[in-house]
């Protein structure tokens, strides 16, 4: 599945939900593979930890969440920081500190059912690694070590099997970012690759020349901090289409926060106009392209029409195309102060929406 965003600063922060009638600290986040399923890890005391499990009612809303039931887990850490799920929901992987730890669940997706079944360490090339990615075919995993201010990469030989994991002797410094990555996550398609850390409280992204090859990694000058909710970030956890992704913290928190990669956009046609404040519409000329030209819309079709800037005719929008026609850009202003301009789009049914503010 390739995921629609390609600039992770286009972020925009939507929610937190708060999991303190289950634990007061919550570490790592994971999903099942609809969505429909939510795993938080939760502080223990003296040499366990918890795992909560929860439906959502809406797919990936932490908003909707309904707690079901929860787990204790031997661990001397106390607490994991990172957690992953195989596609089937029949394994489950664990991370502290240096320590990964491989389950086995004898009923898919339900908490209560795991087995521990073996263990890598990460130890030989860094003592503190906090995050983790497995390649989705189970074939390959990068760690973010902390220490060394590196991601890692290793392969497993055979997949999903974390007892035959072995290091590949490549790497990618994050520094110049990150002194102290802390999570990592790859697209689908291994060509983009997202590192958190606890310095900066920001999101980092990078292009990966050669898909799925740390060594080849570059930062693409582009980034999303999320210090306005947390000075603590720990864990990154997006969704299957990279549509979400959730942030867990460090610090003593039960909060866990969302945030959207595509821009919000309201119908148009199910509000008032007035009251959106999109008072005038802009598209550009067919002639140059640009000059400004007035964009109307059909009160019954809710049809956008543009004046067509060679012959002076109005064109509905859908009879022709939106790039002959040169509608490419259209403005209306923000309903929060009436000035700023905000984007109208119109879909292909030539329905006019617009940008949630």
């Amino acid at each position: 599945m390739t995921w629609a965003f390609s600039n992770i600063s286009s972020s925009v922060y939507q929610n937190s939900a708060d999991l303190s009638a289950q634990n007061s600290a919550i570490y790592s986040l994971a999903f099942n593979s609809d969505g429909t399923k939510m795993y938080a890890n939760g502080k223990g005391d003296t040499a366990y930890t918890y795992i909560y499990q929860y439906s959502l009612s809406v797919p990936y809303d932490i908003d909707t969440k309904t707690y079901e039931k929860y787990i204790t887990i031997n661990n001397v850490f106390r607490l994991f920081h990172c957690m992953s799920f195989n596609d089937e929901g029949t394994k489950l992987y664990a991370l502290s500190f240096n320590s990964l730890r491989q389950y086995s669940l004898s009923t898919p997706w339900e908490i209560d059912t795991v087995l521990y079944e073996n263990a890598h360490s990460f130890t030989p090339e860094d003592s503190n690694t906090y995050g983790f990615y497995i390649k989705p075919d189970g074939t390959k995993i990068y760690t973010a070590g902390a220490n060394n201010d590196n991601v890692y990469q290793y392969s497993f030989g055979t997949a999903w099997d974390a007892y035959t994991i072995s290091y590949d002797g490549k790497n990618f410094d994050t520094l110049s970012q990150e002194d102290r990555p802390y999570s990592i996550r790859i697209n689908p398609d291994g060509n983009k690759m997202y590192v958190m850390g606890g310095a900066n409280n920001t999101i980092y992204q990078y292009s990966l020349s050669d898909i799925w090859d740390v060594e080849t990694s570059t930062y693409d000058g582009i980034n999303f901090s999320v210090a306005s909710q947390t000075s603590d970030s720990l864990g990154l956890t997006f969704n299957a289409d990279g549509s979400n992704f959730y942030v867990t913290q460090s610090a003593d928190s039960p909060i866990i926060y969302q945030y959207t990669t595509v821009t919000p956009k309201a119908p148009m046609i199910s509000s008032v106009r007035d009251a959106n404040r999109v008072p005038a519409m802009l598209a550009t000329l067919n002639s140059d392209g640009i000059s400004p030209v007035a964009v109307k819309v059909n009160p019954t079709s809710h049809a956008l029409k543009a004046l067509d800037g060679t012959d002076g005719s109005n064109l509905p929008f859908e009879t022709s195309q939106r790039d002959n026609n040169r509608v490419t850009t259209m403005w209306g202003v923000s309903s929060a102060d009436g000035i700023t301009p905000i984007p109208i789009y119109c879909d292909i049914d030539g329905n006019l929406l617009i940008q949630s503010t």
